[in-house]
């Protein structure tokens, strides 16, 4: 019977812990409705203004001297990272029983996304390959193993908020948050310590692979990772005054 009822209490935490993320895929399936509700003009000219005047050219233009079909897969690949990463460190977290590390991140996470969602509905902006549309050399980029061509078609079926959901990029966001808790000494043991570094260079070439596969704007590329220090931050004060010493690594 003590086993039953510890199994029960087990799988009400389970289901408390994560199901703010299930909740985030229905908020998210549903968002692209109100787009335009708040602000009707995409924010696009503004984006490419500021990044010409910041380098005097487009980046993501700029950058296409270095494309190369290898280099295309291997950022491509970065770029899928940016779920994965937070991810990864939290089902580690969880399976090693540090509860109250993965309750923080995954409210870093939790924070981090519905603040991209309303930015997203204030500053309507879609990625330079739109905009930017017939100024790219080359026009379309390929992939040496063909996995550009084979995600690039899968991502922009999934993702129904494409031309409305580039500020800020919630890549870059995200993977500063993973970078962060990665870093963080107190929830690793020294094992684990390859864990920073690793996601370090992860983050880097993912937040290069924003701009090289034309989907983000550098503005973008900053407010992103605002987002991802300033989610962390919150998650960080909200829990250390709500949560007892006592009980943080139940």
């Amino acid at each position: 019977l003590r086993r039953g009822i510890d199994g029960a209490a087990e799988a009400r935490a389970a289901v408390r812990d994560w199901l703010p993320f299930a909740l985030l895929l229905l908020i998210y399936e549903n968002l692209r409705l109100y787009t335009g509700v708040i602000r009707t003009v995409p924010i696009d000219s503004t984006l490419a203004a500021v990044d010409q005047a910041l380098f005097g050219a487009q980046p993501t233009i700029w950058i296409q001297q270095f494309a190369n079909p290898l280099l295309t897969d291997l950022m491509t690949f970065a770029y899928g990272m940016y779920f994965p990463m937070p991810l990864s460190l939290l089902v580690v977290l969880y399976v090693l029983g540090r509860r109250a590390a993965f309750r923080e991140m995954a409210l870093a996470v939790v924070i981090c996304i519905y603040t991209g969602f309303l930015l997203f509905l204030i500053f309507p902006a879609g990625p330079p390959r739109f905009y930017l549309k017939g100024l790219f050399q080359p026009p379309q980029m390929t992939g040496y193993f063909g996995l550009y061509e084979r995600t690039e078609n899968l991502l922009d079926a999934a993702n129904q908020m494409i031309i409305y959901s580039s500020f800020p990029s919630l890549h870059v966001a995200f993977s500063t948050i993973a970078m962060i808790y990665a870093y963080r000494r107190d929830h690793w043991p020294r094992a684990r310590r390859w864990l920073g570094p690793l996601f370090a260079l992860l983050g880097v070439s993912l937040w290069i692979s924003t701009v090289y596969l034309r989907h983000h704007w550098v503005p973008d590329i900053i407010a992103g990772g605002v987002l991802g220090v300033a989610s962390v931050t919150l998650a960080r004060r909200i829990f250390r005054k709500g949560t007892p010493i006592t009980s943080r690594e139940r």
